[in-house]
């Protein structure tokens, strides 16, 4: 129930995403064009979220020296990154399509949890458990 949850929010942010402005980026290039240019400069928290589809294309890009150009993260989280920007996947269900979103999620998307129920009970008359959650939310661009 617990993943149902995560998905469901994950779907209404990625339902707000898809209304930004979309800018064409062609390759590796485009990608740190896009880094270095579209996003303001004091936005610390940026990711990439690409679907299974694109990050496999990007994850087999080789520079000229046959060096992969997505480089592996250190630090807190294992992943890939592009000019230490975290790299996040996602479904090609739930990012169909090549696009690629770039940016501060925290600075973009807000996910208004306005109430949440979780409830467990155990029927020992036939030996099972039951569960249920009831959520109530919204979420908007800023």
């Amino acid at each position: 129930l617990g993943r149902s949850v995560i998905a469901t929010e994950n779907q209404a942010i990625l339902n707000q995403l898809n209304q930004l402005e979309v800018i064409d980026a062609v390759g590796i290039d485009g990608i740190k064009t896009a880094l270095n240019t579209k996003l303001l400069p004091n936005y610390v928290n940026n990711v990439i979220i690409v679907n299974s589809t694109t990050f496999n294309k990007l994850d087999l890009l080789k520079d000229k020296n046959g060096r992969y150009l997505l480089q592996d993260r250190v630090g807190d989280a294992p992943g890939k990154a592009i000019n230490g920007v975290p790299v996040h996947v996602v479904s090609d269900k739930e990012l169909p399509g090549t696009n690629i979103v770039i940016g501060s999620l925290k600075d973009t998307v807000t996910l208004f949890r306005r109430s949440q129920y979780n409830l467990q009970w155990t029927d020992y008359m036939h030996f099972g458990q039951g569960f249920m959650v009831a959520i109530r939310q919204d979420c908007k661009l800023m």
